[in-house]
């Protein structure tokens, strides 16, 4: 069934469309390029569902105002998600919006374990059970995710491994949580230990390391943007230690569902710690007839094993004929070691949406907002050689005469940029950057 294409809707149900194109869903703060809605060119599909709404409208490279969003039902009685334009457009255009509603909690959808479950059970109609991913919820509570399925060719394995990649995870039907973060740097405090075994449970013992997959500095490319199919940001670190003992090793990791900076760093920290080392796993026979499944974790020890302590279970399988069970557990072998930030960079995609200027009274004010036209508080605005450190609503003010000034914005997570402003001492309004 994984291997089956997604079941997307496509345009062929419109009967006005020249070409068969998937219509999308859309999750989290995404940007998306619509689809002609209307043979004029003024209505166009944002997705084929509802949407949290619309944050901005780019038409032809230079953002608009006027048009409006809607969600509603289309010639077959789906739920759409729409705009109109009052001009239509020469070129191109691109919505940033916010997507899918949870359709069991409310709210924008953005948790990676929710996003798994609605792409199985909603759209791929696999018999999964939202509570099959509670644990899974909770593990990736602050993380965020945000994306577009619009590819009609994709199957829901290819889906799914984009969704598990991004959020450092294993997932599977065969497994019954679905999904579990992978690889841990060790068991989580709220997880439970499913068995004990030591020498006297453990027979036909076998350890092996493997070193394929040592990686001494690791890559993870984040912030996919749809509407152009490019990644926006990317965060890399290396291991010192493991640098001078194996040798420069790279390998990139792309998480196009991660959206910050932060939950990409969190990511490749805890993946190069894991694997700037070798990885060790151990299989061993147990007459303790016990359902663990994979996943889950035990308590190890063997003095012929390299491995002990509370160890994840990569497999498990219960042989009745000879009453016994053959479980493997894995594990990263030595002391978790140092890593240290290489760099780390994130574009403003959209620059004419960055930065805001109003003037009044000699005083000009400075709003610096991302991508999203959300504050991007905490971003540093420099004119003139003074800087000020933008407050919680993204603004930092100057005291400044009437004239033209570079004015250099510089944020965590972000490349500086330097943007040329002409401030008139008649402006009372927004300005946008030249």
């Amino acid at each position: 069934m994984l291997t089956n294409p997604i079941p997307l809707r496509s345009t062929a149900e419109w009967s006005f469309f020249d070409r068969i194109q998937a219509i999308p869903h859309v999750y989290g703060k995404s940007s998306v390029a619509p689809l002609k809605y209307s043979k004029d060119g003024l209505e166009w599909a944002i997705a084929g569902h509802s949407i949290d709404g619309v944050d901005s409208v780019i038409v032809d490279d230079v953002i608009t105002n006027t048009y409006q969003h809607t969600n509603r039902a289309d010639n077959t009685g789906q739920q759409i998600a729409t705009i109109r334009l009052r001009k239509a457009p020469s070129n191109s255009i691109v919505v940033n919006c916010r997507g899918k509603i949870d359709p069991v909690i409310g709210g924008l959808m953005t948790n990676p374990g929710r996003i798994i479950w609605d792409v199985l059970a909603n759209i791929g109609s696999v018999s999964v059970l939202i509570t099959q991913l509670d644990q899974f919820i909770l593990d990736t509570k602050d993380i965020e995710f945000a994306g577009v399925l619009d590819d009609a060719n994709a199957t829901l394995r290819s889906v799914l491994d984009d969704l598990q990649r991004s959020a450092g995870a294993a997932a599977s039907l065969g497994i019954p949580k679905i999904a579990v973060l992978y690889p841990q740097l060790s068991m989580p405090t709220d997880h439970y230990i499913h068995g004990e075994f030591d020498v006297l449970d453990i027979t036909s013992l076998s350890s092996a390391a493997s070193v394929d997959n040592i990686a001494t500095v690791m890559r993870v490319n984040h912030a996919y943007n749809w509407s152009v199919s490019e990644y926006g940001g990317s965060v890399q670190y290396k291991c010192p230690s493991a640098i001078d003992k194996y040798g420069r090793i790279e390998r990139a990791i792309d998480a196009p569902w991660l959206v910050t900076a932060r939950d990409a760093a969190n990511l490749c920290q805890r993946l190069l710690k894991y694997y700037a080392r070798p990885v060790f796993t151990s299989t061993f026979n147990t007459s303790k007839i016990n359902n663990i499944p994979s996943s889950a974790y035990i308590s190890f020890s063997h003095p012929y094993s390299p491995l002990s302590g509370n160890l994840f279970v990569k497999n498990s399988e219960i042989d009745l004929f000879n009453s016994e069970t053959q479980i493997t557990v894995e594990s990263a072998y030595g002391p978790q070691p140092t890593v240290a930030l290489e760099y780390t960079s994130t574009r403003f995609v959209d620059e004419t949406t960055q930065l805001f200027i109003s003037y009044r009274d000699g005083i000009a004010t400075f709003t610096v907002r991302d991508d999203f036209g959300d504050p991007l508080p905490g971003a540093i605005v420099t004119v003139n050689g003074e800087s000020r450190i933008a407050n919680a609503s993204g603004e930092a003010s100057f005291v400044l005469a009437p004239g033209t000034y570079n004015i250099v914005i510089s944020a965590d997570g972000y490349i500086t940029q330097t943007v040329t402003q002409t401030i008139s001492a008649s402006s009372g309004i927004s300005l946008e950057p030249e």
